[in-house]
């Protein structure tokens, strides 16, 4: 999206003054310029730890309208993410491969064979989930 220059949200888990890792300054820079959005729920001054990272996938998962598992080992980040997405009732899909996440997800069918043609939503769509989830996530506190 961003070398597209189309409009781009990034979900972090740092205060929205932090930028980690420190390589991402330039990215961060060209989401803002782009139009987009860096989104945190962490105030400023907070710096990425083991329980920030763990809220950026908890609000990703809230936010996501499906998940879509590539390559994941079983113990691993992404399957914490799709333990979120279970829980906020998202559909899940992983790829068919060797990867011990994408077995473990399918065999216990807690995900779905990823469609050969998925589905595409406007970015104004988005936007409303985008809002309805954010919305959910707040009632929900």
């Amino acid at each position: 999206c961003v070398d597209a220059e189309e409009y781009t949200i990034a979900i972090v888990g740092i205060g929205l003054d932090v930028v980690y890792p420190k390589e991402n300054a330039s990215l961060r820079q060209k989401i803002l310029e782009t139009g987009g959005l860096i989104v945190s729920e962490h105030p400023l001054g907070i710096k990425a730890s083991p329980r920030t990272l763990i809220s950026r996938l908890r609000l990703q998962m809230a936010l996501a309208d499906k998940v879509i598992v590539v390559e994941c080992e079983k113990k691993s980040s992404t399957m914490r993410a799709v333990d979120f997405a279970i829980k906020y009732h998202k559909p899940v899909y992983a790829v068919d491969n060797a990867w011990s996440g994408n077995r473990y997800l399918l065999e216990n069918k807690l995900a779905d064979i990823l469609p050969s043609e998925p589905e595409y939503i406007s970015v104004e769509q988005f936007r409303r989930i985008l809002t309805a989830a954010i919305y959910e996530i707040y009632r929900e506190q």
